[in-house]
């Protein structure tokens, strides 16, 4: 799939993070965290898009298989949001020279994250 395009400093491409790497086979992740800067005139704060993107789902007739899916993306957002709000907080020097410096200045108090 293709996304974008970004700029750089906006986008962190967590499953190509060495964070992710280094966090082992058990840790699910999604697609990348895109930085959507605040806009003060609209007085919208800074958000962090968590993005997982699926090229297919499973229909609804199959229940079981659909919420096991929809329990697959769940870990994924969950993963990567927790994973990105820890390096923006500087938790993991290992990612420091990955992670731009827009993300490395956020007020994480101020930051909304969106789960897409």
């Amino acid at each position: 799939m293709t996304f974008g395009p970004f700029a750089n400093k906006y986008c962190f491409r967590i499953e190509q993070s060495a964070l992710y790497r280094r966090s082992g086979d058990g840790v699910k992740r999604a697609e990348f965290l895109l930085l959507k800067p605040s806009q003060e005139q609209q007085k919208k704060p800074p958000a962090i898009w968590i993005v997982e993107a699926k090229s297919s789902s499973p229909q609804l007739k199959d229940k079981l298989q659909f919420d096991h899916f929809i329990d697959e993306i769940r870990i994924k957002l969950t993963n990567a949001m927790n994973l990105g709000l820890s390096a923006c907080l500087g938790r993991h020097t290992i990612v420091d020279m990955e992670l731009s410096s827009a993300f490395q200045q956020l007020e994480i108090k101020k930051v909304a994250c969106m789960l897409i």
